[in-house]
């Protein structure tokens, strides 16, 4: 990984973008905790980002490969906790934080530890999350089959959306697969 660069995200915030995706690999701490160098790291590119008037949307994974293991559920926990504080502080530079964590690329399938076939395992993260973002920041998952076992299949109304409402606060993103 390589910290953003101050001038290249003003060179985008100039061409009018404001928006950038950032993942981080947590390979190095599958199964220990975060190094207080990589949450420095990150707090970092959140100052970069800050100062060149960009955001992004954010993920958390621990590899690009499904050869590679990702993290056991009290791991994901653990690096949660660690990762809230960064969260908290940094939330005017966070549009919305994806799921991730499970998986390849934070994809939620493909888990090593079996993660991505417990529904238990995925609403855990997913409250967590929740818990750890200000009621204003979003959760986004890979697609609606995540968040039904979740939250159940009730349509979003008007009335709730935007109360900070847990429901409310879960969304979708997709990686440029169908997934339903």
């Amino acid at each position: 990984q390589y910290p953003l660069s101050l001038s290249t995200m003003l060179q985008y915030r100039s061409d009018g973008r404001s928006l950038i995706f950032m993942i981080y690999y947590l390979t190095p701490f599958v199964g220990t905790d975060i190094s207080q160098a990589e949450l420095t790291f990150i707090q970092n590119d959140f100052n970069t980002l800050r100062q060149a008037g960009m955001r992004c949307v954010l993920r958390f994974a621990y590899t690009d490969s499904y050869a590679i293991p990702d993290a056991p559920l009290p791991i994901v926990l653990r690096h949660l906790d660690q990762l809230g504080p960064l969260l908290k502080n940094n939330t005017d530079v966070i549009t919305a934080v994806q799921a991730g964590f499970i998986g390849a690329w934070g994809e939620w399938g493909n888990s090593t530890n079996g993660l991505d076939t417990l529904p238990s395992a995925k609403a855990t993260i997913v409250k967590k999350l929740l818990q750890l973002l200000p009621k204003n920041r979003m959760v986004q998952l890979r697609c609606p089959r995540y968040k039904q076992p979740i939250f159940g299949t009730a349509t979003l109304n008007p009335q709730l959306a935007f109360t900070g409402n847990d429901t409310a606060r879960v969304g979708f993103h997709n990686d440029g697969k169908r997934q339903l």
